[in-house]
C-alpha cells in the first residue's frame, strides 16, 4: 500500500506531464510578446552602451572589476593583492622616482632660500 507522499508525488508527475507542453508554449508566447514590447528600449540601451564604451575598447579601465583599486604608479590591484602589487617593480620604480623628485625639489628650493639669505 502506497503511502500518501507517494501518491501525491505520484499524482503531481503526472500532472506535470500533462501540462509540460502547455507551460512551455505560454512561456514561449510570454516570451515573444516581451521581446517585441520592449525591443525599442532594448536596442536604444544597446546603442547607448556602445557609444559609451566604444572608445574604451582594449584599454584598461574595461578588464578592472569593480574591486580594482587603481594605485598612483598606474598600476591596478585588489584589496587581498595590495602587499604583493607593492612590492612589484612597477611600483617600487613609482616610489623610488618619487623619491628622487622630491630630493631635487627639497635641494633645489633650499638652495635657492641660501641665496635669498
Amino acid at each position: 500500500m502506497a503511502t500518501y507522499n507517494e501518491n501525491k508525488y505520484e499524482s503531481m508527475k503526472k500532472y506535470r506531464e500533462k501540462h509540460r507542453d502547455e507551460y512551455l508554449e505560454g512561456r514561449r508566447k510570454y516570451s515573444k510578446l516581451h521581446y517585441e514590447n520592449h525591443k525599442e528600449e532594448k536596442r536604444k540601451k544597446s546603442l547607448e552602451y556602445y557609444h559609451n564604451t566604444k572608445n574604451l575598447k582594449g584599454s584598461e579601465s574595461l578588464r578592472l572589476s569593480p574591486s580594482s583599486i587603481l594605485c598612483e604608479c598606474e598600476g591596478h590591484y585588489t584589496m587581498k593583492n595590495k602587499s604583493q602589487h607593492l612590492k612589484t617593480k612597477k611600483h617600487q620604480q613609482y616610489l623610488e622616482k618619487i623619491q628622487t623628485s622630491t630630493i631635487l625639489h627639497s635641494s633645489e628650493s633650499g638652495s635657492s632660500s641660501t641665496m635669498i639669505a
